[in-house]
């Protein structure tokens, strides 16, 4: 076993740059305390990316952390890395946080066996969430209802659970709690290919999906770029839920957005895995159903 602790920073108290610092190396645990004494930290950019010997994270690494605001690709391509999302929520005291894009990217063990619901609840601050858990295979667990409902200041949320396969059944509200909240996003433009490929995701859409996103323009397949695949690379059609098994949706479930250009490769391939035949509405208070449109 390989640690990580805090006594390599115990007389370094006013490190605010940590990037890049372990990319790498072959670590296989990083105690929850390492960070404890920098408490003018400012940036952990790809600070443990590439560890591919990396197991285990302490639970308390990145809570009451004031100072921090850059995670991006904090973990990612660690691909032994299984634990660390034990509990649901991960960043109590760290809110001034704002940049998790690419955070657990390729962290293809990364498992949360009490689920995710209020993990980014103590974001309040959080701009940049796009990839962030892009391609965890692991990751066995439902989209919890207003996932995103505490980050109203977000701009970007493209491929945030792209190629999650173990994702299982989609929400009905992905930006608010409870129906009748009023919370809105009034930056967030881009949620491209956000659940593409996640292949046992099933469910369907309902007509309060995007309720409070309505300034989102994007969420279809890039127009000049294509996001990564499993190999790492650009290519293929990836729309928001191309290649899963979402079987029907609400015909109003776009409404709020009006603001819409484009939903290129929307349900690419999910006929594939399941029969996307179901159009649901009301009558009323009555759900109905047309079938086989589309």
């Amino acid at each position: 076993t390989r640690t990580l602790s805090k006594d390599l920073f115990e007389n370094t108290p006013n490190i605010t740059s940590m990037s890049n610092s372990f990319c790498a190396t072959k670590y296989t645990t990083i105690n929850g305390d390492c960070f404890d004494n920098l408490t003018k930290l400012n940036n952990i950019d790809a600070c443990f990316g590439a560890m591919g010997e990396l197991t285990t994270v302490g639970i308390g690494l990145l809570r009451n952390k004031p100072t921090l605001t850059n995670c991006y690709a904090t973990f990612a391509d660690c691909s032994k890395l299984a634990n660390y999302i034990t509990q649901p929520t991960r960043f109590e005291g760290s809110n001034a946080i704002t940049n998790v894009s690419q955070m657990f990217k390729g962290d293809t063990a990364l498992k949360a066996p009490n689920g995710i619901d209020g993990m980014l609840d103590n974001l309040i601050g959080l701009t940049n969430a796009e990839y962030m858990f892009y391609n965890c295979k692991a990751l066995v667990c439902a989209v919890p209802n207003g996932f995103f409902a505490n980050n109203s200041r977000l701009t970007k949320l493209d491929g945030f659970f792209g190629l999650c396969s173990g994702l299982t059944q989609i929400c009905d509200r992905l930006f608010r709690k409870e129906l009748q909240d009023t919370n809105t996003f009034p930056s967030l433009t881009q949620a491209r290919y956000m659940f593409s490929g996640c292949t046992n995701l099933t469910g369907i859409v309902s007509n309060a999906f995007f309720l409070g996103a309505s300034e989102l323009t994007d969420l279809g397949d890039g127009l000049n770029t294509t996001p990564w695949n499993s190999s790492g690379t650009f290519g293929g059609l990836n729309g928001f839920f191309a290649d899963t098994k979402i079987t029907g949706y609400f015909d109003t479930f776009l409404a709020p957005l009006t603001k819409l250009r484009n939903v290129r490769g929307m349900f690419y391939k999910s006929s594939v895995n399941a029969t996307l035949k179901n159009c649901y509405y009301y009558e009323g208070s009555t759900v109905m159903e047309r079938s086989n449109t589309v």
